[in-house]
């Protein structure tokens, strides 16, 4: 990535808001670590027969976040290039008076160089993500669907209702 540059310790700390910043998942795949765009669309349907039942429990539990636990307020800090990489922060927020959460969340990217029209994109669309995604399915599949990864995206059908998922785990 243009204008990254490395820190000392655990490469997953170094590239965790790169990541997060570019939309990007990273997943095991066979013996190596896969980066996937997100955004792709749905590579198949698993309807809500194909879900294993423990015991007495529920095929699956949908759950919507609330939005208490979402962000009101995101900063990026990033090196400003017209600033002679000083920090700048790329800020979004969402109305107050359309949510009743008080979180913050700020995004340390002060090794990437860029410019605030770069930065202030990737902070909107970080804020979209976190609210667009605030709906969960737990569930657990056959072994038939045992190929899948994170990352994959699937859309469910839930009792005659289709919603389009991406596997985390």
């Amino acid at each position: 990535i243009k204008g990254y540059s490395v820190t000392q310790g655990p490469g997953k700390d170094m590239i965790a808001p790169l990541l997060d910043a570019y939309d990007v998942d990273a997943h095991p795949h066979d013996f190596i670590v896969k980066f996937t765009p997100r955004g792709n669309t749905s590579g198949g349907t698993i309807d809500v027969s194909e879900f294993v039942r423990e015991g007495d429990a529920a095929r699956y539990v949908a759950a919507v976040a609330q939005d208490t636990d979402l962000p009101l307020r995101i900063s990026f800090n990033y090196a400003d290039e017209g600033k002679d990489q000083q920090t700048n922060t790329a800020v979004t927020q969402r109305e107050r008076v359309a949510t009743d959460s008080r979180r913050e969340i700020t995004i340390d990217l002060t090794t990437l160089v860029m410019n605030p029209d770069e930065a202030q994109p990737l902070v909107e669309r970080f804020m979209r993500r976190r609210w667009n995604e605030r709906g969960t399915v737990t569930n657990s599949l056959a072994a038939m669907h045992l190929g899948l990864e994170p990352a994959d995206i699937r859309t469910l059908v839930l009792d005659d209702v289709s919603w389009t998922a991406r596997l985390t785990k």
